[in-house]
C-alpha cells in the first residue's frame, strides 16, 4: 500500500491565509489573551495556539508526523487521523482571527485594519 501524501493533503485543506494567520499567532502569542478576555471564543488560549504551532509544523513537512501515526496505530488509522485533523486545527485559528477583528473594530471603530 502506497503511503498516504499527508503534505500535500494539509496544504489542499489549509490555504497559505490560514498557514500566515498561524504565524500571526505564534508571533504574537502574548496578545491571544487580551484579545480573548475583550472577545469571548469558543477555544481556549492553548487551544488556538497549539494549533497555530501544529499547523506551522506540519504545513510543509507532515510526513514524519504521518508516518510516526501509521507506525503505532496502522495505516488506515493513521489516513483517518490525518483526513479528520486538519479541519480541526484550522478552527480555532479562524475563531481567533474573527475575535481579534470583533477586538479590532472594538478598538479603532470603523477604520481599516490589515487583515491580510
Amino acid at each position: 500500500m502506497k503511503p498516504f501524501d499527508f503534505t500535500s493533503y494539509l496544504q489542499h485543506k489549509i490555504k497559505p491565509t490560514v498557514l500566515n494567520r498561524a504565524i500571526f499567532i505564534t508571533r504574537n502569542s502574548e496578545q491571544v489573551s487580551k484579545i480573548l478576555q475583550s472577545v469571548p471564543a469558543k477555544s481556549t488560549e492553548y487551544e488556538i495556539k497549539i494549533c497555530a504551532c501544529f499547523i506551522i509544523q506540519n504545513y510543509k513537512n507532515a510526513m514524519p508526523v504521518y508516518l510516526r501515526w501509521r507506525k503505532v496505530f496502522g495505516p488506515m488509522a493513521a489516513m483517518n487521523f490525518a483526513r479528520n485533523i486538519a479541519p480541526n486545527w484550522k478552527d480555532p485559528v479562524n475563531e481567533f482571527w474573527d475575535a481579534r477583528m470583533e477586538y479590532a473594530k472594538q478598538i479603532y471603530g470603523n477604520y481599516a485594519v490589515n487583515t491580510k
